[in-house]
């Protein structure tokens, strides 16, 4: 950090000006500055103070508040009902969907060549289909051919 050193003549003063209790630091800064030709700030002082365990008085000549009247209680004007908005029912989404009868079968029961296509809602009551897998993938050829999408029409859709 740079800055102004602290001279023991500083220190000194900072603490007789403390002890006094007169001045605020802000004020003790100004005296200092003044004595010394220095250019501390009352952060400057406040920290040194505060390090050196010296205390430094508050702020003098401080206004007091104003004293607050009370006040009246808000009352707001009753809310409008909300306006219901008619809308046309929601168009129904075919979804994709393989044509095979699924096994219906746990990830304990399906073994090394049961198709993992997952059927259900629930992550902890997942049944899967259980068919007969298809080479190099995890799923039979009807559940293979509606999660994977060939790469030209995956980058034709990219794009």
């Amino acid at each position: 950090m740079s800055g102004t050193v602290w001279t023991p003549e500083m220190h000194n003063r900072l603490v007789a000006l403390c002890a006094s209790g007169e001045m605020s630091a802000t004020q003790i800064a100004r005296v200092i500055n003044e004595e010394f030709g220095t250019s501390i700030t009352r952060n400057s002082v406040l920290g040194r103070a505060f390090r050196h365990g010296v205390n430094v008085p508050g702020p003098v000549n401080v206004r007091k508040p104003a004293e607050r009247k009370p006040r009246a209680p808000r009352i707001r004007a009753p809310r409008k009902p909300a306006v219901s908005v008619e809308r046309p029912p929601a168009e129904v989404i075919k979804l994709r969907c393989a044509e095979v009868v699924s096994r219906n079968m746990t990830f304990a029961e399906l073994g090394a060549n049961g198709c993992r296509y997952p059927e259900g809602d629930e992550p902890s009551a997942y049944r899967f289909c259980g068919n007969k897998r298809r080479e190099g993938s995890s799923y039979c050829g009807p559940h293979h051919f509606l999660c994977w999408m060939p790469a030209e029409r995956r980058n034709r859709r990219a794009a």
